[in-house]
C-alpha cells in the first residue's frame, strides 16, 4: 500500500468540537503483504478541524486532508491526493476504531493516541525578518520566503534545495520544519537564506517536472533572484542542497554560477544505486534476512526494468503488471505504477551526477550523517571524492545523526518525527560554521 505524498493544500471544514480527537494517532495497516505504520494528526483551531495522514514506512510521506469531519465520537478524514478516506470512532478506552478505504478496498485500521515529543526545539517565530519572493521560471512561479538576519545590510545568501518529491520551503516532517530552523540558526549568523516552495506545494505552480533539470533549473533562477535581493551581497551567494538537492545544486551551477555548494546529506549517484543501497541497509537495521534482502531486490529490479525498457511517461503499466507477477496484490501493484510511471522517475534512475561534479570549479562542501540509511555516508563520499579530483572539496561525517542531521543512532525513517528535534544543536552548529568557512574562502 503506497500513500502518496500531496501537493496540494489541506482544506478545512468547519465541523463540531470534541478536543479528545485532537492529536497524533498511530496504527498499523495490515495490507497483506505489508504492515505499514500510520500515523494520523489531527487539530482544532477556532472551531475548525484539519488534519494530515503520515505512512511512517514509506519515508513518512505526509498527505494533508482534503477535509475532516468530527461529528461527536466520529471522525471522517478524506484524503483526495491518494484517492484515500478514513473513519473512525473514539473508543471509551481512547482508542479510535476504524477502516481506511484506498482504491476500492477497505482495511481494519485502529489506532492509539501516541505521546507528542517531549521537546520539538522549533526556532523562534520570528517572522517579521521574512520577505515573501516570488521565483519566475518560464512559466513556472515558485513561492517562498527570504530569512534575513536582523539589521541584515548586504549579507551573503544561500538557496536551499530540497530532497527528493514536492515539499513546502520549511522541509516539515511531521512537527519538524528543518529548513526553517536551519534557516533561522543561519540569520542569527548573519547570513540569508531563501527556502521556496516546491513546485506543486502552497502557492508554487502546479506545473510537473519531467526532469531533474526542471528542478535544478528552477534553483538556478532562485539564485539569480537572490543575487537581486536589496539586501543580499550577490557577489557571495550559494546552494545548500539536502539529499537529491546535493546533485539538483551542481546542476544548477552550470547557469547560475553559485560561489559555492553545501550538501547535506547528498545523494552523489544514481537514482538507482541509491535506492538499492538504501533498501538494503533499512531492510538490514529491521531486523531482515538475507532473504528478505532478496525480497526487496526483486521487487526493485521489476521496476527498474520497466522503467529502462519503456518510452518515457509510459512504465505505468509495465510496472503495475511486472509487480502483479512477481506476488504483489494488484492496489499496492498500481499504485506502485502510478508513483514510479512517471517521466520524472524513469530521466532520474540513471542519471550520473559525477560529470556535473566534475564541472563544478568551485567551493564545495558535503556533509553526512553517520547513521545515516537514505544516503550511506561512506559510498558517497567516496564518489564524491572520486569525481571531484583535485577540486576545492570538503567531506566530513557527524556521528550517530540520521538524515535530517537528527542525533538519532537508529538511522531508520521512523525516527523522523519521534527526535525531539528538528536538527541537533552539534549538527545546526557544524553546518552554519561550514557555511561560514565556505563564505569566508570563496567571498573575498
Amino acid at each position: 500500500m503506497t500513500i502518496f505524498p500531496a501537493s496540494a493544500m489541506a482544506a478545512i471544514l468547519f465541523v463540531s468540537l470534541n478536543p479528545e480527537l485532537e492529536g497524533r494517532w498511530g496504527g498499523e495497516l495490515d495490507v497483506g503483504a505489508a504492515q505499514l505504520r500510520i500515523e494520523i494528526v489531527l487539530d482544532e483551531s477556532d472551531g475548525s478541524w484539519s488534519g494530515e495522514l503520515i505512512s511512517v514506512d514509506q519515508g513518512n510521506a505526509r498527505v494533508p486532508a482534503t477535509s475532516v469531519t468530527v461529528e461527536g465520537d466520529r471522525v471522517i478524514i478524506e484524503l483526495s491526493a491518494a484517492s484515500a478516506r478514513y473513519e473512525g470512532t473514539l473508543t471509551p478506552n481512547s482508542q479510535l476504531d476504524g477502516e481506511f478505504e484506498q482504491v476500492g478496498q477497505t482495511f481494519e485500521l485502529d489506532m492509539a493516541r501516541m505521546a507528542q515529543p517531549a521537546e520539538t526545539n522549533a526556532p523562534p517565530a520570528r517572522y517579521d525578518n521574512d520577505r515573501d519572493i516570488r521565483v519566475l521560471n518560464g512559466e513556472v512561479t515558485l513561492a517562498g520566503s527570504l530569512r534575513l538576519p536582523e539589521g541584515a545590510n548586504t549579507v551573503p545568501g544561500v538557496v536551499f534545495i530540497s530532497g527528493s518529491g514536492p515539499q513546502d520551503r520549511d522541509m516539515t516532517v511531521g512537527e519538524h520544519r528543518v529548513f526553517l530552523t536551519l534557516a533561522e540558526h543561519l540569520a542569527d549568523a548573519g547570513i540569508a537564506s531563501l527556502r521556496l516552495d516546491d513546485r506543486g506545494v502552497g502557492d508554487s505552480a502546479a506545473i510537473t517536472p519531467h526532469h531533474p533539470q526542471d528542478i535544478a533549473d528552477d534553483m538556478g533562477a532562485a539564485l539569480t533572484e537572490l543575487r537581486l535581493q536589496p539586501d543580499v551581497n550577490g557577489q557571495c551567494v550559494g546552494f545548500i542542497g539536502h539529499s537529491e538537492g546535493g546533485s539538483l545544486a551542481f546542476m544548477a551551477a552550470g547557469s547560475s554560477a553559485p560561489d559555492f555548494i553545501l550538501s547535506l546529506a547528498g545523494m552523489h549517484a544514481s537514482m538507482a544505486d541509491t535506492l538499492i543501497e538504501q533498501g538494503e541497509a533499512i531492510v538490514r537495521a529491521s531486523g531482515g534476512s538475507d532473504a528478505d534482502v532478496a525480497a526487496q531486490r526483486a521487487v526493485q529490479d521489476v521496476v527498474m526494468t520497466a522503467l529502462r525498457d519503456t518510452p518515457v511517461g509510459e512504465a505505468g503499466p509495465a510496472i503495475e503488471a511486472g509487480l502483479i507477477e512477481a506476488g504483489l496484490p494488484e492496489q499496492i501493484a498500481r499504485q506502485q505504477a502510478m508513483i514510479w510511471g512517471q517521466a520524472y522517475a524513469q530521466n532520474a534512475l540513471d542519471l550520473d551526477p559525477a560529470p556535473y561534479m566534475q564541472a563544478y570549479p568551485g567551493l564545495f562542501s558535503a556533509l553526512f550523517g553517520g547513521s545515516d540509511l537514505q544516503v550511506l555516508a561512506n559510498v558517497m563520499s567516496e564518489r564524491i571524492i572520486a569525481a571531484r579530483g583535485a577540486l576545492p572539496t570538503r567531506v566530513s561525517t557527524l556521528a550517530g545523526h540520521n538524515h535530517l542531521f537528527q542525533l538519532e543512532a537508529s538511522g531508520l525513517p521512523t525516527g523522523y518525527t519521534t527526535a525531539p528535534h528538528a536538527m541537533s544543536p552539534e549538527a545546526l552548529a557544524t553546518i552554519v560554521e561550514e557555511v561560514q568557512n565556505l563564505i569566508d574562502m570563496s567571498c573575498q
